[in-house]
């Protein structure tokens, strides 16, 4: 079980870009609660420079249990994140009660 937060996003991202999110267990601590992390996707911005065609990637995109998701992207090697609504749930949500007893 690994847990992230927002200030380890830079040192874990080669972490989620080779994770398997069906076997391995990782979860996002936003400061309120832990949500488990089902997926990460890559938005790329594809250019042409001199004749050679470039990759690279923008935004990223984790994907959190109950169709939750946090969009983020590196600026200047800080990392910020796009708007979101925040709802507070009626009861501890998105760790599974088998990990809940580990959780402190």
């Amino acid at each position: 079980m690994i847990t992230i937060t927002s200030d380890s996003l830079n040192i874990s991202l080669a972490l989620l870009k080779e994770a398997n999110f069906t076997r391995d267990q990782i979860f996002y601590n936003d400061g309120v609660h832990s949500h488990q992390v089902l997926g990460l996707n890559i938005k790329y911005e594809d250019f042409e420079i001199g004749g050679m065609y470039l990759r690279q990637e923008t935004r990223y995109t984790l994907v959190l249990h109950a169709a939750d998701c946090i969009e983020f992207w590196f600026d200047r090697e800080q990392v910020r994140f796009e708007s979101r609504k925040i709802v507070l749930p009626h009861s501890n949500v998105g760790l599974p009660s088998e990990l809940a007893q580990h959780n402190f």
